[in-house]
């Protein structure tokens, strides 16, 4: 069964086809990425796929889900469009959430990707997009004291974006610019100090959740050190900055989780 894995933001439209059974047939446009602006691109572009449904996790407002329905009908696949709601649990990970509906399917997609990927382990999963989230799993323990491959979400932790602060430093102060310096420990201009201002809130944000990992860490998986996974369009930009290994985390560049997170429910829904 093939399914279209789509992960619709607040900038941009990822998606890849996903087929348990034959990837080595799969185009090389079974996979790619459009921004917002550029929807009307999708319908040729899915039209060359084979597929039996489509599974999304959406962000974006319903203007653009509408969209990515339309694409999928303009594209000739007539196929059943399924959106992705965050549950109380799904592929061994139990959401801690209060309201497990109001987590942002991103955020669940990618903590189920994350999961899997790295099964038992204390992660944090932190994505630099329009928005930056950072997460918190950890792993279960059985009562014989071995770790369970189950894991909670714990939940995490939202700020804005990298451009979100800096456009609206701009629009909210009567005097700050549009920055478009460079990072400086510390800065000896304004345009630089926006932009070091900016990237140390951000890295910072990560670094005091990794210590929290490691706390987690020394409780669930001793010997074993707590994961940092990073990853989004403004990843390479906080990347240099983290000093996360000084806290004995380990930082590992991850890209496509909510991807990842959507092939393991669609393998879910297939079986």
């Amino acid at each position: 069964m093939r399914l279209l894995l789509i992960d619709a933001g607040n900038t941009r439209i990822k998606w890849r086809l996903h087929d348990n059974q034959d990837h080595i047939s799969l185009p090389a446009s079974a996979h790619g990425a459009v921004a917002l602006e550029q929807l009307d691109e999708l319908p040729p572009r899915w039209a060359t796929l084979t597929m039996d449904a489509a599974l999304i996790a959406c962000v974006a407002d319903e203007g653009v889900f509408a969209r990515v329905q339309t694409a999928l009908r303009q594209s000739a696949q007539a196929v059943p469009l399924r959106r992705l709601v965050p549950s109380r649990q799904a592929h061994g990970l139990v959401n801690a959430y209060v309201d497990p509906a109001q987590l942002g399917a991103d955020r669940w997609a990618a903590a189920i990707g994350a999961a899997a990927l790295h099964p038992a382990r204390v992660l944090v999963v932190a994505s630099f997009g329009t928005a930056t989230t950072i997460d918190l799993i950890t792993p279960r323990t059985l009562q014989s004291g071995s770790v369970a491959e189950r894991a909670d979400f714990a939940g995490g932790v939202i700020l804005p974006g990298i451009e979100l602060m800096r456009t609206s430093l701009a629009h909210g102060t009567a005097r700050l610019p549009l920055a478009r310096g460079s990072f400086q420990d510390v800065a000896d201009n304004t345009d630089d100090a926006i932009v070091s201002g900016i990237l140390h809130a951000q890295a910072g944000a990560i670094e005091r959740l990794s210590r929290r990992a490691r706390q987690e860490a020394s409780r669930f998986t001793p010997g074993l050190p707590a994961l940092c996974l990073v990853g989004g369009g403004a990843a390479s930009q906080i990347l240099p900055l983290l000093q996360v290994t000084d806290l004995g985390v380990t930082l590992v560049a991850s890209d496509d989780l909510v991807l990842r997170g959507l092939a393991c429910l669609s393998e879910e829904l297939s079986s």
